[in-house]
């Protein structure tokens, strides 16, 4: 063969008369071969060599000769299996729009298609590819023009045509091989050296001494750590890095030439004692600049002091607060709910009678209950709810008919029974509900819940009305309706207390 430039001009010319010499381009490995015909020289591109046509007709990236030779062997296939066929020998596929197009050009029924590229001049022997038993010339058959005879004209017929074949992008498209191993090397290799210089700035800020602040003086650089307070044990050995203890002696020899009091300690470190010459030592400073700096350094630890002993403070203080406030919360959960009842006996609920009912729901006239029991009740008494509870929920209710005197005990009230009588409200305080005094019941009735029980045959006062209570009845006679009359008490307080704890104003269980 003479000169060889595009690899799909040369398959074009195989695959001539039917594909009969199809059968001797070969895929080997990483190369595509051309086997001779006739005697013909043999003749290999890399795989991954780029022809002259592009895909999407021209708009996109030029095919591999390795992919075209897979979809022209494998033309009668379905798509799927073309597919499976590239991904085996794990080349690209020939897109659709380009697949008829690209036929037309090998077969030889046209010359050129959109997306072909001018490529190198082919010139193939005619011998080369004919069968055996035909005897024809072996002049050149020229695919295309001639070569110009005129220099210029053929210099500028070759500058038209010409293209790499090799470049930066083919040479890094290696069909088997990649680069990870290597990027993961670079990648590992950048961390640890960032990694390193953070260590570094992090260790030269801690050695780094405040700034003078006296205008005119040098600051003295600090003293560095000793080796066993700076340098890192290696926990395996036991031992110090020989790198880490030789950088902290050569620092500080250094420090202490800076000031002329440099001691070397040749067997400490081992080696012959090093030379110093009398003029590269520094002279230190005078005394005065010296007094400044040390003063100005005591001034810096003293600043450094009292701001951690302010942040000290600050902390603990913070402390014992929270720890306050842990342990009044804790105190206030094991505290009992308050009900506040009228001392008198206008009301059908009182020290007689109220702790059976609001403990079982079980209703009977205060005179017949003090005859039952043979005795004068306390007027404070403790009851246990178990409506609504379980039993490891039962909680502890404190019922009185004495007024609390102690501000934290009115936070403990969570409802009043009333009679409908206003002298009943006279002992509350009225710092704590406003309007009070004037007989504005408004704000008491916002803070606690209010209940009015009476007798259903009974009239409710106008009184009662106005204010913002409960008004549950009782029947005289009928024992069977005290239970609905048990719940409506509960359930209402039970209401009015998760709203009031919502709001942060009631913190006791109930």
């Amino acid at each position: 063969m003479a000169s060889i430039g595009d690899p799909l001009a040369l398959l074009r010319e195989y695959n001539r008369n039917s594909g009969e010499h199809l059968n001797r381009v070969k895929l080997k490995g990483n190369k595509v071969e051309f086997e001779g015909v006739n005697g013909g020289s043999k003749v290999a591109f890399d795989r991954k060599t780029s022809t002259g046509y592009r895909a999407r007709k021209g708009k996109g990236d030029p095919y591999a000769i390795d992919t075209i030779l897979l979809f022209l062997k494998n033309r009668n296939l379905s798509w799927k299996d073309y597919n499976n066929v590239t991904s085996q020998f794990g080349a690209k596929f020939v897109s659709k729009v380009d697949q008829n197009p690209l036929l037309s050009y090998l077969d030889g029924k046209v010359d050129t298609v959109a997306g072909l590229e001018a490529v190198a001049r082919i010139v193939v022997p005619e011998k080369e590819l004919v069968d055996e038993g035909e005897a024809k010339p072996t002049a050149a058959k020229s695919i295309w023009t001639e070569i110009p005879k005129d220099p210029a004209e053929l210099l500028g017929t070759v500058r038209e045509v010409e293209r790499n074949l090799v470049h930066h992008t083919s040479v890094l498209m290696c069909p088997v091989q990649t680069f990870d191993p290597y990027t993961k090397v670079a990648s590992d290799y950048i961390k640890k050296f960032k990694k390193e210089e953070e260590r570094g700035k992090k260790e030269a800020g801690s050695r780094d001494p405040p700034k003078a602040r006296a205008k005119g003086y040098e600051k003295r650089p600090a003293e560095v750590p000793t080796v066993s307070g700076r340098v890192k044990i290696n926990p395996q050995t036991g031992q110090a890095s020989t790198k880490d203890v030789r950088m902290e002696f050569d620092e500080e020899q250094y420090r202490k030439n800076r000031f002329g009091d440099a001691k070397f300690d040749v067997n400490e470190y081992g080696g012959a004692p090093m030379q110093v010459d009398a003029e590269s030592v520094i002279p230190p400073e005078s005394e005065a600049e010296m007094a400044a700096v040390r003063k100005q350094e005591e001034k810096e630890k003293e600043r450094a002091r009292r701001k951690e002993e302010y942040i000290r403070k600050k902390k603990e203080e913070k402390r014992r607060q929270h720890a306050e406030e842990e342990r009044q919360r804790k105190k206030e959960s094991r505290e009992r709910p308050i009900v506040l009842i009228s001392p008198g006996y206008n009301c059908i609920l009182n020290k007689y009678n109220v702790k059976t009912f609001l403990e079982k729901g079980n209703f009977e006239p205060w005179d017949v209950a003090n005859k039952k029991n043979k005795g004068k009740p306390k007027s404070t008494q403790n009851m246990t709810r178990v409506f609504n509870r379980t039993g490891s929920d039962h909680v502890s209710y404190k019922i009185t008919e004495e007024v609390p005197q102690d501000p934290n005990q009115w936070k403990r009230v969570c409802a009043v029974l009333v009679t409908g009588k206003k002298w009943q409200f006279k002992g509350y305080p009225a710092n704590q509900f406003k309007g009070l005094k004037e007989n504005n019941f408004s704000s008491l009735f916002t803070s606690l819940c209010g209940f009015y029980f009476h007798y259903t045959s009974d009239p409710v006062p106008k009184e009662v009305t106005e204010w913002n209570v409960k008004v549950i009845g009782i029947d005289k006679n009928n024992r069977h309706k005290d239970i609905a009359a048990f719940r409506e008490f509960w359930t209402n307080l039970d209401r009015f207390l998760a709203e009031k704890k919502r709001r942060g104003d009631f913190n006791y269980k109930y």
